[in-house]
This record gives structure tokens, sequence and C-alpha cells, in this order.
């Protein structure tokens, strides 16, 4: 599985933010139609597949080198057009993330 963080929106885009184990963190863009829910800035998302290529499960996942950024952006590439994918928002990681955030911005102000 491929997690994303929705960092904003833009028109028809969301712009999210890939941070793989390997090479440095990226944004690229997920065309909104490709989501089957509504998304929010700091939604965590889970990408399964895109184009047919199965990434539910990293351990059984031909494409290993997915961990590296170089090799990761080839592979979310194609979800800036329209394209056959699989994405879930994770509403609980997306809850906790939010509260982790409003928990530090509050401790920098104490």
């Amino acid at each position: 599985m491929i997690t994303a963080i929705i960092d904003r929106i833009e028109g028809n885009y969301a712009v999210a933010e890939f941070s793989p184990p390997i090479g440095q963190a990226f944004f690229s863009d997920i065309l909104l139609d490709n989501l089957q829910e509504k998304v929010s800035e700091g939604d965590v998302l889970h990408i399964f597949e895109i184009n047919g290529i199965d990434f539910s499960n990293q351990s059984a996942c031909m494409y290993k080198d997915i961990t590296r950024a170089d090799v990761l952006k080839k592979f979310v590439e194609p979800l800036k057009s329209n394209c056959p994918c699989k994405i879930e928002i994770s509403h609980s990681e997306s809850r906790e993330r939010s509260s982790k955030v409003k928990s530090m911005i509050s401790d920098l102000f104490k």
C-alpha cells in the first residue's frame, strides 16, 4: 500500500505528499475524479491500486522498490489524469494526525 497525505486542494487536483523510506519526500497531483470521496487538507490516503498494479500487499508486490522516491514517482504519475485506481481515505489516521498537529500547535503557544 502507498500512503500519501493531502497537502492542499488546487482546482481539480489534490496535491499529495509522498514520504517514501528511501529518498526525499515529494508532492504529486491526484485528479479529484480518481478519489471516490471528498478529501480535505490533512487527509491520509491509502493507495491500493493504480492502473491494475496492486500495491495492497507490499510484501507480495513485485515492485518492491516503490520504497525509493524516484521509482514511486513513476508509479503515482498516472494519478494526475483519470485512471483506474483504488484509493481510500483512512479516516482514523486522518483524525489522529489532525489531533497530533493541533496538539503541537497548542504546545507552541504555551
